[in-house]
């Protein structure tokens, strides 16, 4: 295995996705986690497999079931959605109080 700085990924990634993720655009690390997770599910795809279902090695490390739950406030009628995605989701504990920003 060989080791990769952070630094020099990210470099390269920025170069191969030209103004994706350029200086002064605003983006976050679950942007750049999302794009660099979708690339690597493309190149791991095997021929044949259709482009919504994700490959199943990144989904075993990085799979999730995004679900959605929309109510229309004119007929109240429920819409559910579940669909495979790629990502990191951490679990934070609950707190027991309200902070405020800054404190």
């Amino acid at each position: 295995w060989t080791s990769v700085e952070p630094r020099a990924f990210v470099h390269a990634v920025w170069t191969h996705v030209g103004g994706q993720f350029a200086a002064r655009r605003q983006q976050d690390a679950q942007e750049f986690l999302a794009f660099v997770l979708g690339r690597l599910d493309d190149e791991l795809k095997p021929a044949g497999q259709p482009m919504y279902e994700p490959s199943a090695v990144l989904y075993d490390l990085f799979g999730v079931d995004q679900r959605q739950e929309v109510k229309c406030d004119g007929c109240g009628t429920v819409t559910k959605r579940t669909e495979p995605s790629l990502g990191l989701t951490l679990s934070l504990p609950e707190s027991d109080g309200a902070t405020e920003p800054g404190a």
